[in-house]
C-alpha cells in the first residue's frame, strides 16, 4: 500500500542523515509533550502479568497492564501502536510531528512529541506514567535509574549496543510489557514471512555487497552490519561488508576518510547525503573522489532522494519498525528490482 501521508522535511536523505545520530537533528528547546494521552484500553492477554523482563540494565518486573505509556526510545512509538496501545509521551526522532502511518495506527490523539535531544525526568513524571520503554535508544544505566524511580522502565536487551536492537526483539520486549506476547508474535511472523517471501523470489541477490552511506565535506559515514537498516538488506539476502563493521568499532555507524572510499566498492551503494544525483552529470559522478569509484562509475550506485521519490517511504525505511516495514515491504521489492535486477 502506498503511505498517503507525506511528510515535510526535506526528504528521506535528511531522515537517513539524522538515523546517524547527528547533531542539529532535533530541537534543543526541550519543550515537553502535552499529558494529553489516551490512556490504554488494550485487552491484555491471559496470564500476562505479573511479568519480569530481561534487559541492559538487570530486569524489571509489571505487576499489572500498563495504562499510561511513555515512548522513550526515537522510534518505540510504532510497536506500541501497532499492538493498539497510544502512549501518553513520546520522544520526537526525525520529524516533530506523526507520520501518515502512524496516523493511521493510533487510537485515540496522539500527544505532542517531546522535541529536546534529552528528556527531563520531570517531564516524564508529569504525564504520570506507568511504564517507560526505551528500546530503540541510547539509554544509559543514570538515566535508567533515574526514570525506574517514575515508573518501571524497559530498556533494550542486553547484548545490543546503542540503537542498533533489532526491530523484532523490540517488538517482542514490547509485547511482553504491555501484555500482548502473543499479538506481538503474530506482527513479527507476519514481516518475517513477507522477508521470506521477497527472498525466495530474487535468489540473484543473495550474497550481494551494500552499504548505505553519507558522503560529507571530509569523511564518510556507513551504517554498520548491525545497524537495523543494514539487517534490512540482509534479511533479503544482501550483505554489508565486516569491513564496514571493524570502522564502526562496535556502534552503529563508521566514520572513515575520503581517501578510503574504496571500502565502498560494492555491487551497489546506497547513498543519503542530501542534494545527491546519480547519472553522468550528477553530484556522485562529477565528486573528485567519489567519481573515481567503479561503484559510481558504472552505475550500481543509488541516492536515497531518488530512490524513494515519496519521502514518506523513505521515513518509514529509516524507522525500520514493525509498523513502518508492514508499508515499506508493500513498495520497495519493485524498486529494488529496477536497481538489483530480478
Amino acid at each position: 500500500m502506498r503511505i498517503g501521508r507525506r511528510i515535510t522535511a526535506a526528504g528521506a536523505a535528511i531522515a537517513l542523515a539524522c538515523g546517524l545520530g547527528l547533531a542539529g537533528c532535533s530541537s534543543e528547546e526541550g519543550d515537553t509533550a502535552a499529558a494529553t494521552g489516551v490512556e490504554s484500553t488494550v485487552e491484555v492477554e491471559e496470564g500476562a502479568f505479573p511479568v519480569t523482563i530481561e534487559h541492559a540494565y538487570g530486569e524489571t518486573t509489571i505487576e499489572e497492564a500498563p495504562q499510561r505509556v511513555v515512548a522513550y526510545g526515537e522510534n518505540d512509538i510504532d510497536p506500541l501502536l501497532a499492538l493498539g496501545v497510544t502512549p501518553v509521551f513520546v520522544k520526537e526522532w526525525n520529524t516533530p510531528e506523526p507520520t501518515g502511518w502512524q496516523l493511521e495506527a493510533a487510537r485515540g490523539e496522539l500527544p505532542e512529541f517531546y522535541d529536546g535531544e534529552e528528556i527531563d525526568p520531570e517531564d516524564v513524571a508529569a504525564v504520570d506514567p506507568d511504564l517507560i520503554v526505551a528500546m530503540y535508544s541510547g539509554m544509559t544505566r543514570e538515566q535508567y535509574e533515574q526514570l525506574s524511580e517514575i515508573a518501571p522502565v524497559v530498556p533494550f536487551r542486553e547484548g545490543y549496543a546503542d540503537w542498533q536492537q533489532p526491530w523484532d526483539i523490540t517488538a517482542e520486549m514490547i509485547g511482553e510489557a504491555i501484555g500482548r506476547p502473543q499479538a506481538a508474535r503474530d506482527l513479527i511472523d507476519d514481516i518475517e514471512g513477507r522477508f521470506t517471501a521477497i527472498r525466495g523470489r530474487h535468489p540473484n541477490w543473495e550474497g550481494k555487497t551494500t552499504a548505505l552511506a553519507i558522503a560529507r565535506e571530509d569523511l564518510i559515514n556507513a551504517y554498520s552490519p548491525d545497524d537495523p537498516r543494514s539487517r534490512f538488506f540482509a534479511k533479503l539476502g544482501m550483505v554489508v561488508p565486516e569491513k564496514i563493521a571493524e570502522l564502526a568499532e562496535g556502534g552503529h555507524v563508521s566514520a572513515f576518510s575520503l581517501e578510503q572510499a574504496n571500502v565502498l566498492e560494492l555491487d551497489v551503494v546506497f547513498w543519503g547525503q542530501e542534494g545527491c544525483t546519480t547519472g553522468p552529470g550528477g553530484s556522485l559522478a562529477t565528486d573528485p573522489i567519489l567519481g573515481r569509484l567503479d561503484v559510481v562509475k558504472e552505475g550500481r550506485s543509488v541516492c536515497v532522494d531518488e530512490f524513494f521519490d515519496d519521502p514518506e517511504l523513505g521515513m518509514a525505511f529509516q524507522w525500520q519498525t514493525v509498523l513502518s516495514l508492514d508499508h515499506v515491504l508493500d513498495e520497495i521489492e519493485p524498486m529494488l528490482v529496477e536497481e538489483l535486477g530480478d
